[in-house]
């Protein structure tokens, strides 16, 4: 602020409020180091320059050569051999001229990317690891087969024993065991060629590729990751734990995060993100997703801190272990760490990032890969670096101890590196994959709204903007607008009732006392206008006087209260007025002059006071000149007021101008108030007072039959009046009466009485034959046929009882039913309801079961109609078939056919006979009961031929030794004396010839009598055990019974014999199923039973 000379540094005046001098980007990632001299940091993020297997690692060196160390079983350090090293040694020729430029190791295999874009690869050729179309071992480098016309690989990596490829294209390609989906192509079987995996997405190629264990992952051209393969730890990310053979994105990274390098472990994948921080998931039973915990997880997950202000620049995976090289080139470890793994001179396991030991003096990490069980970083100086298990040389020391701190390998060469890539190609001093402008040496910052700068954004100052990406420098806000916030993209306008009058500011200016501002982002305030201010600072409009007050100037803070006798009536006044006539006010600052009170007037204008009516006046309204006089039928008996007093209820004023009101007269009334009149009271009402607001209704039983009566009238004999204030009393109903004078209500004849006439004191008994059931009848009625009824006064019928009837209408009594018949029911209405009623018990044989009574159902009993006066039982009904026993209706007692007239056994077996029963002489009496079956006069007990010859009676002449056998045709032995009759012997020709064959009938006679005898005990035992339809099997069909032969068909039988002459008789007897009963007789004939005789067949 002065003129004069300063020899030494000396403070400048302010630049303004907040103000600064914009100051260079020296160091803008803060590590100390110059931007200028901060450039082309080595850094591999993608595992180009060193790999680590199984147990093995492969480098490439700064020549192009290839040098692997470790495990060496399948020939996967490429030297040729099998044997494994504990130090660095070269592979063998990838062919003349060619260097690899990118190499990956997986299980027990190597595959390189050569300088042509072809890829060659070594070690375990099982499941077609080496992608050369065979499964052989190959212990040198091998081409793989062709990765398609024209196409040649950007990037590479090897899972356990598969490998993968990004093509120039930025397709994926795959080969080796494919059992989980790893190979991505849609199947599950093994590939030992190059096979195209399936769509990445439309239109989305691969950046970065990553195999491991089981599964794969791709970064694509978007920054999403999309992963394949083993899925059950959740290794895929996508939320499940299903195997997938295609490519599946997986869930979220974070609102608005992205990846830029990736890596898949044994079962669990990282991601570094696009703000330098880490994403892992997958297995985490050993901590190695740095989350700070152990579980699974299915879904992208932040790692716990990498440390305060650090952020990770490339990641590794190992098989339970993961690796990060920070932005400082330090390295942090977290997982399994019983062999050391994790470099931090312990074997505890780690959940969260943790520093490894010091990777040397000055020394960074420029490239990292982690191995199975073990992990190796180039240094930036080309060294290399591991620490872990040290099986097999993995370590590349020259020994197999576990180291648990970084350990340099062996050398590498004479004068050899390993090969350093350049992480910032542009030379700004950013990491390529962090370079929003890579290629662009002069800025890496694609700066987002509200910030500006080259390579390192800055947020816009306040008063300032910067409304779209990618600026390098800030927008001052203009006049109108301001800015309070740094980082901010666009300026606010000023608010209304501010205003902004130069650029770049940061904050708004408060219109001034008596301005106001409607608009926003105005540069200047209004003033207030005339009957109008503005009370306080930074309004947005202006506020009108308010009603009784004004204001005549403008710019004003405030405004006037209106005088007294004046009034303002509404706001934005600029003048008071005057009250008009009738009107009045005291008060100063009013918005309007008060009206006369009621029971008050005002007379002249611009007056402060009112004025009482006088007495006999009154003034109901505000704001009058004068008061009115009362009406008639009311009065006013003081000054001052604003109504007249109506003439009480019950009194009346004809007059106007008047003090008091008269009395209504008795036999009158007065309803209202107000009233010049009184009013008489109307018929059926009635007032015996004065002074009434009201008459009196006629009460219930009353009348009133004409107007201005002072009292009411009883309702006489026969009349009566239920309801209150009537002028007349109704008669009583037909079906009821009134027996006393002022009843209010009539009275209901009783059940069994009416009355048809109006008006009457009693009701009538109803007939003999007739009947009322409800009360308030004007009519009796007659009994329905049916019914009757015997006595007068009654409220019902009577129903004809079961054996009677009525058949006519008002019957005082019932007709009996004729002899021997009766009624189904009560209520019968004519005599042919009278039904046959055989035994007299007053139930019609239609519905007795027992017509007869003689305690037989009438569907068990033959004579259901039979004989009264005896019951059924085997002294009175041997057959039970309910027809009484010696009587005209059973003539066969023991129901076996024979009629009793004619059966030796009218009592015998009861029922007709069955096949293997046989009354062998028609008498009645079956064999098994009949003492003598032949009816030959000798019992079968002392009858030597119990069933021999019919028709004759044993006597002296024809049966000589009387023992049952006719001497002329069956008895050999007609005296008994045991000799052959030797007269007959002795005879010869004719005489002989009869001899014999008297002999010959009496051997049959024997046989035949033994045969009977032995078939009639046994049919005696069936009898007794069996009938012929047996309950078992109904549906057995009987044989034919084969009738039993008699003496005379046995003797027909002989030719030489005589004919013997004689009727038929019945050889056989029996009931068939149906229950129809068949007989056989002698002559072969057939006979059945019909019920009444038998009847041929």
């Amino acid at each position: 602020g002065g003129t004069s000379n300063q020899n030494s540094p000396t403070l400048t005046s302010s630049l303004g409020p907040g103000r600064r001098v914009e100051l260079s980007e020296r160091d803008f990632d803060s590590d100390g180091i110059l931007n200028i001299f901060d450039t082309h940091q080595a850094l591999d993020i993608r595992e180009k320059t060193i790999s680590s297997g199984q147990s093995h690692t492969c480098v490439i060196l700064d020549n192009g050569s290839n040098s692997c160390w470790g495990w060496n079983n399948y020939g996967q350090l490429g030297d040729g051999g099998n044997f494994d090293n504990t130090t660095p040694i070269l592979t063998s020729s990838h062919g003349p001229g060619r260097t690899a430029v990118a190499i990956t190791t997986g299980g027990y295999h190597t595959c390189a990317i050569l300088d042509n874009g072809s890829v060659s690869c070594w070690g375990r050729g099982g499941d077609g690891a080496l992608g050369n179309g065979g499964t052989s071992d190959k212990n040198t480098s091998t081409p793989t087969s062709s990765l398609g016309v024209g196409r040649t690989a950007v990037a590479i990596s090897s899972g356990e024993y598969h490998t993968c490829a990004i093509l120039d294209n930025g397709a994926v390609s795959c080969w080796g065991r494919g059992g989980f989906g790893q190979l991505g192509n849609g199947g599950n079987t093994s590939k030992n060629n190059t096979t195209l995996t399936s769509s990445l997405g439309p239109g989305r190629t691969a950046v970065a590729i990553s195999s491991g264990g089981y599964h794969t992952c791709a970064l694509l051209d978007n920054g999403s990751v999309s992963c394949w393969g083993q899925g059950g730890s959740g290794q895929l990310g996508n939320g499940g734990t299903s195997d997938k053979t295609t490519p599946t994105l997986t869930s979220s990274l974070g609102v608005g995060r992205t990846a830029v390098a990736i890596s898949s472990g044994g079962s669990h994948t990282c991601a570094l993100l696009d703000s330098g921080e880490l994403s892992c998931w997958g297995l985490g039973g050993s901590g190695q997703l740095g989350n700070g915990g152990t579980s699974q997880q299915n879904s992208p997950t932040l790692t716990s801190s990498l440390g305060t202000g650090r952020t990770a620049v490339a990641i590794s995976t190992g098989g339970f272990h993961t690796c990060a090289i920070l932005d400082n080139g330090e390295v942090s470890c977290w997982g399994w760490n019983s062999y050391g793994q994790l470099g931090n001179g312990g074997t505890s396991q780690r959940n969260m990032p943790t520093l490894t030991s010091s990777l040397g003096v000055g020394r960074v990490a420029a490239a990292l890969s982690l191995g199975g069980i073990h992990s190796c970083t180039i240094l930036d100086n080309g060294s290399v670096s591991c620490w872990g298990l040290g099986d097999d040389g993995a370590l590349g020391n020259g020994g197999t101890s576990d180291n648990n701190t970084p350990t340099p390998t062996s050398s590498l060469g004479v004068g050899r590196t390993a090969a350093l890539v350049d992480g910032d190609a542009d030379g700004d001093g950013m990491f390529e994959h962090l370079d929003d402008y890579p290629g662009n040496s002069q800025k890496s910052k694609n700066c987002p709204l509200g910030t500006y700068g080259r390579f390192y954004c800055t947020d816009a100052d306040e008063g300032h903007y910067v409304s779209q990406t990618g600026q390098t420098i800030q927008t001052a806000c203009a006049v109108g607008t301001f800015q309070s916030a740094f980082g901010k993209s666009s300026c606010d306008d000023a608010d209304v009732g501010y205003y902004v009058d130069e650029t770049g500011q940061s904050s708004q200016i408060a219109c001034e006392l008596g301005t106001y501002q409607p608009v926003t982002g105005q540069t200047s305030c209004d003033d207030a206008d005339a009957g109008y201010h503005v009370a306080t600072a930074g309004q947005s409009s202006q506020t009108a006087c308010a009603e009784g007050t004004y204001q005549p100037v403008t710019g004003q803070t405030s405004c006037d209260d209106a005088d007294v006798g004046y009034h303002v009536a509404a706001t934005g006044q600029s003048n008071q007025t005057a009250c008009a006539e009738g009107t009045y006010q005291p008060v100063t600052g009013q918005a309007s002059c008060d009206d006369a009170d009621t029971g008050y007037h005002v007379a002249a204008t611009g007056q402060s006071n009112q004025t009482a009516c006088a007495i006999g006046t009154y003034q109901a309204v505000t704001g009058q000149a004068s008061c009115d006089d009362a009406d008639a039928g009311y009065h006013v008996a003081t000054t001052g007021q604003s109504n007249q007093t109506a003439c009480a209820e019950g009194t009346y004023q004809l007059a106007t101008g008047q003090t008091s009101c008269d009395d209504a007269d008795a036999g009158y009334h007065v309803a209202v108030t107000g009233q010049s009149n009184q009013t008489a009271c109307a018929e059926g009402a009635y007032q015996p007072a004065t002074g009434q607001a009201s008459c009196d209704d006629a009460d219930a039983g009353y009348h009133v039959a004409t107007i201005g009566q002072s009292s009411q009238t009883a309702c006489a004999e026969g009349t009566f009046q239920s309801a209150f204030g009537k002028s007349s009393c109704d008669d009583a109903d037909a079906g009821y009466y009134v027996d006393a004078t002022g009843q209010s209500n009539q009275t209901a004849c009783a059940e069994g009485t009416y009355q048809e006439a109006i008006g009457q004191t009693s009701c009538e008994d109803a007939d003999a034959g007739y009947y009322v059931n409800e009360t308030g009848q004007s009519n009796h009625t007659a009994c329905e046929p049916g019914s009757y009824q015997p006595a007068t006064g009654q409220a019902s019928c009577n129903v004809a009882d079961i054996g009677f009837y009525v058949s006519q209408p008002g019957s005082s009594s019932q007709d009996a039913c004729p002899e021997k018949t009766s009624t189904l029911a009560n209520s019968s209405v004519n005599e042919t309801q009278c039904l046959l009623d055989t035994d007299s018990d007053m139930t019609p044989d239609a519905l007795d079961t027992d017509d007869d009574n003689d305690q037989l159902i009438d569907s068990d009993d033959n004579c259901p109609e039979g004989e009264l006066s005896w019951n059924s039982s085997p002294a009175t009904d041997y057959d039970g078939d309910g027809c009484k026993d010696q009587s005209l209706e059973d003539d066969d007692d023991d129901n076996d056919g024979i009629l009793d007239d004619v059966d030796a056994c009218p009592t015998g077996k009861i029922g007709p006979w069955v096949s293997s029963e046989i009354d062998y002489d028609d008498d009645g009496c079956v064999d098994q009961e009949d003492q003598d079956d032949d009816n030959d006069g000798v019992l079968d007990d002392v009858d030597a031929c119990p069933v021999g010859e019919l028709d004759w009676q044993s006597s002296s002449n024809t049966d000589n030794d009387a023992d049952g056998c006719n001497d002329e045709l069956e008895d050999q032995d007609d005296d008994g004396n045991g000799v052959v009759d030797a007269s007959q012997l002795m005879l010869s020709g004719d005489g002989a010839v009869y001899t014999w064959t008297r002999i010959g009938i009496v051997l049959a006679f024997l046989v035949l009598t033994v045969i009977v005898v032995l078939r009639k005990k046994q049919k005696q035992n069936e009898s007794e055990t069996k009938e012929y339809s047996s309950a078992e099997d109904s549906t057995t069909e009987l044989s034919t019974p084969q009738p039993v032969e008699t003496q005379q068909q046995m003797l027909q039988q002989d030719g030489d014999t005589e004919q013997v002459e004689s009727s038929s008789s019945v050889s056989q007897q029996w009931t068939d199923e149906q229950g129809n009963t068949w007989r056989n007789l002698s002559d072969g004939g057939n006979q059945w039973w019909n019920g009444t005789d038998w009847q041929d067949v």
